[in-house]
């Protein structure tokens, strides 16, 4: 099963839910594999490759131009820059926008990052939304009382925790 698959099914999971609830659980999938996802990548990062990251995510003007100017001088020639200005460009003419450059520039230098300190990330994101998905679909009912409640969240890690997982330590 992939992860189209996977997403599939959730939402078929989602079905009998009004739809602001299940957009409530939705978010809290999405939040739950950030979390997950997240620290499974800074695993093993140093100091300054945290930081380097935040700055990215923050989009600190500065100090992203500055990791571009040193890891990426010809970003513009780059196949990652070369199809996410692809995709914004796409996106923007679909939304009869301009394309936010920051943004672009933003998620270039992202992608980009993690093909040079984490170039195991797609695997990681794949896996993890494979083992999220099995424990949610496992313990659906607890998920979305979790998402609309806002319990079983470990408050060490983000984590949910179901139930069951919780009363067997």
């Amino acid at each position: 099963m992939d992860n189209n698959d996977d997403y599939n099914d959730f939402l078929q999971m989602l079905e009998g839910l009004p739809q602001d609830q299940a957009l409530q659980v939705a978010r809290f999938f999405q939040t739950q594999l950030e979390v997950r996802v997240g620290m499974l990548l800074s695993d093993g990062l140093s100091d300054e490759q945290m930081s380097q990251f935040e700055s990215l995510m923050n989009r600190d003007v500065e100090k992203m131009t500055e990791w571009i100017d040193r890891y990426a001088p010809d970003y513009e020639d780059d196949e990652i820059y070369l199809s996410t200005r692809a995709d914004y460009e796409k996106n923007a003419e679909r939304a009869g926008t301009k394309v936010d450059e920051l943004a672009l520039l933003s998620r270039y230098a992202q992608l980009k990052w993690f093909s040079i300190n984490r170039p195991d990330y797609q695997e990681v994101v794949k896996r993890t939304v494979r083992e999220l998905h099995q424990l949610v679909k496992a313990n659906i009912e607890a998920f979305v009382s979790a998402a609309l409640q806002g319990t079983d969240i470990d408050p060490e890690s983000g984590f949910w925790v179901p139930p069951t997982a919780n009363s067997a330590e």
